[in-house]
């Protein structure tokens, strides 16, 4: 007899005790182990979006850090109908960087992919993209960066042209100001994180302030699309300090270009005084496309 999970709700506390038992879950609070949450005699484990629509992270983290676990069934294609791995769902959901580290670890070892920090789903989008698209906090973005495709994802586009510092940019979206101080103290932090993430893409490949997204687009435009209240002075700070920011990327990332033109431009010069077939020899391009 094979038991649908899918329609049950997801509720935390809202589970009746009866239909629990039914299941054969072991309800131990004092239970310290991952016998507790364990499906009966199958012993297989909740669904992993079920855990994360809880909000139970730290029960993720430990089945993630136990070598015994079976965890078959959240690597399978239940999850990757659209070609979404693990790393890309629990992105939805604000994670803290220590799961995101566990879960990239036990990618690796259980053979499910050597790189899924830079697997792409149906849109052509990484793990970093919608960690991006949905402003997770900076150690997470730390944590994919860190990685050794953590470039390559920084880099990568997806079926619109865009980076995930295009993503990180274009859904900035701050609600107006009210009278609640801790509604205002939630748009500083907010744009906080946001102008570190910035800082953390920005830095780690300075071209991607320049390259523009299908609608010729670059992150400095969306930003400057973002509308800050004359009133809201601490946010209209940060956010001119983001538009410094990806403005100095820009400059760096073009006067680099321009001196990789020109001592490449003075490698043809010499090359061409020796040979004639010049047709060979490449010039690099600007990164903007120019």
């Amino acid at each position: 007899m094979t038991i649908n999970f899918k329609g049950i709700s997801s509720t935390a506390n809202a589970r009746p005790r009866s239909f629990m038992g039914m299941l054969g879950v072991i309800s131990n609070s004092n239970s310290n182990t991952c016998d507790n949450i364990k499906f009966g005699r199958s012993g297989r484990f909740p669904p992993l979006e079920r855990l994360l629509r809880r909000g139970d992270f730290p029960t993720i983290i430990q089945l993630l850090k136990d070598p015994n676990a079976n965890l078959d069934r959240w690597f399978d294609s239940e999850y990757n109908f659209v070609g979404e791995n693990a790393l890309h769902l629990i992105m939805r959901y604000g994670p803290p960087a220590e799961l995101v580290t566990c879960l990239i670890a036990r990618l690796k070892e259980s053979g499910v992919s050597s790189q899924p920090e830079v697997t792409v789903d149906h849109r052509g989008r990484t793990p970093l993209h919608l960690a991006c698209e949905s402003h997770c906090e900076p150690a997470v973005i730390h944590a994919l960066l860190e990685t050794s495709a953590g470039a390559l994802s920084a880099r990568s586009k997806d079926v619109d042209g865009r980076l995930p510092l295009h993503l990180l940019c274009r859904g900035c979206k701050l609600p107006r100001i009210r009278k609640s101080k801790d509604a205002q103290q939630g748009r500083v932090v907010a744009l906080r994180e946001m102008a570190t993430n910035i800082t953390l893409l920005v830095g780690l490949s300075p071209r991607t302030a320049c390259v523009p997204d299908y609608k010729h687009n670059t992150a400095l435009d969306y930003i400057q699309n973002v509308k800050i209240e004359k009133e809201d002075e601490v946010c209209r700070e940060i956010w001119e300090a983001m538009k410094q920011e990806l403005t100095i990327a820009m400059d760096l990332s073009l006067t680099t270009a321009t001196i990789q033109n020109s001592h490449q431009a003075g490698m043809v010069i010499k090359f061409n005084t020796e040979c004639t077939d010049v047709d060979n020899v490449s010039v690099l391009s600007c990164p903007c496309g120019t």
